[in-house]
Parts: structure tokens; C-alpha cells; sequence
């Protein structure tokens, strides 16, 4: 997986009249991703269309065709970030209406070409998705707890101390479950999973 190092714009030229203005910008979650839209929305007034698409990790995404026909402006913006595994992610591509419809296919191929753009124009490094594992204990296990997680040199550990231990650690998706395996045997299974719910 890659991120993108700073936000860019990049513009195509333009097709029977309208402009395509494309924006790429690192979002570290949705929220702040949604944030980004709105400021984008905002320094557009007058657009007819902000379209976009953003892609925290490969499960996590959203996509708009922001009143375009279905699957004519969001979808092809999705699949451009999609197609270079980009991830913390929002692209948008915004439309001043030409005078000229597009049709759904010449659609397609303009905001397809306005995403391929902005991309083709930035700076993206490779990046490891993690997710977030809490864990809770007592105090009585607090060093077989820490021996164990030496082992493991790229956590993120961050501790919590009140009537028992809760251990927060940022692991990769792919090595949770023997994780918490390899916990739950060397603690005898002492440990609680903390759901997120």
C-alpha cells in the first residue's frame, strides 16, 4: 500500500467546454476525509460537480458521483486510487459545466483522465496499515505481558493503569489473530480482548 506525501491539483484540458479540476489530499481517517471535501466544496462555489473518492484502507472507502449519472465520476476516481493500492486518501475531481453533455461514457473517460492526472503529478512512499488491539490484565501478569511484547519490536504500546492493566498496541491486520494466540498461551489465557464496540 502507498499514501501520497502532500495534497496536489492538477487540471486537464478542456472537453466540449467543461473544466475538470482534480485534487489529491492525505486523509489520516473519513471524518477528517469528509472535513476536506467540504473545504474543497466550499473554494469551488459555482461547480456543478464535486465528485470523489476517498480510501482509508482497501475495506474502508467511499465514492460520489455528486449528481452525475451512476458509476460515471466516482467509481472511475475510485478505481485510479484503487489500481495504485493508495490508501489515506481523497481525490477529488471537481466539473464547471461547458455547455456540452459528455454522455455517461465521455463522462467516464474525463473524470477517469482528470484522477490519472493528479496522480501522474504526486509523490507517494509505501505505508503499512495497522489496526488498533486492546487488551486488559492484571497487574499480576504485568511482566510476562511486557516480556512478551519485547519480542515484538514495531508495536505502537501505549498502557492504561487503574484496577487492572489495559495494553493498547497498533499491529497489521494479517498478524492479529496469532497475536492474540500467542498472548492468550503465555498468559494461560488471562487476557480479555477489549472489543471496540
Amino acid at each position: 500500500m502507498k499514501k501520497i506525501l502532500q495534497p496536489h491539483r492538477a487540471e486537464i484540458e478542456k472537453i466540449k467546454g467543461s473544466r475538470f479540476i482534480a485534487d489529491i489530499i492525505p486523509v489520516p481517517n473519513l471524518v477528517e476525509g469528509m472535513s476536506e471535501l467540504e473545504r474543497i466544496r466550499m473554494e469551488m462555489k459555482g461547480a456543478s460537480h464535486v465528485c470523489y473518492a476517498i480510501r482509508i484502507h482497501p475495506d474502508l472507502f467511499r465514492f460520489s458521483d455528486d449528481g452525475e449519472p451512476r458509476n460515471s465520476a466516482g467509481l472511475p476516481i475510485f478505481q485510479r486510487l484503487d489500481s495504485l493500492d493508495l490508501v489515506f486518501s481523497l481525490c477529488t475531481v471537481t466539473r464547471f459545466y461547458g455547455g456540452v453533455k459528455l454522455g455517461v461514457g465521455g463522462l467516464v473517460r474525463a473524470y477517469g483522465k482528470a484522477a490519472s492526472a493528479v496522480l501522474a503529478e504526486c509523490r507517494t512512499e509505501e505505508t503499512v496499515f495497522r489496526e488498533e488491539l486492546s487488551f486488559l490484565y492484571d497487574y499480576a501478569d504485568t511482566a510476562t505481558i511486557s516480556s512478551f511484547l519485547s519480542g515484538y519490536s514495531d508495536l505502537d504500546t501505549r498502557h492504561r493503569y487503574l484496577d487492572s492493566v489495559t495494553t493498547t498496541i497498533s499491529i497489521e491486520p494479517h498478524q492479529k489473530e496469532k497475536f492474540v494466540q500467542l498472548l492468550n498461551e503465555r498468559t494461560s489465557g488471562r487476557i480479555t480482548i477489549v472489543s471496540d464496540d
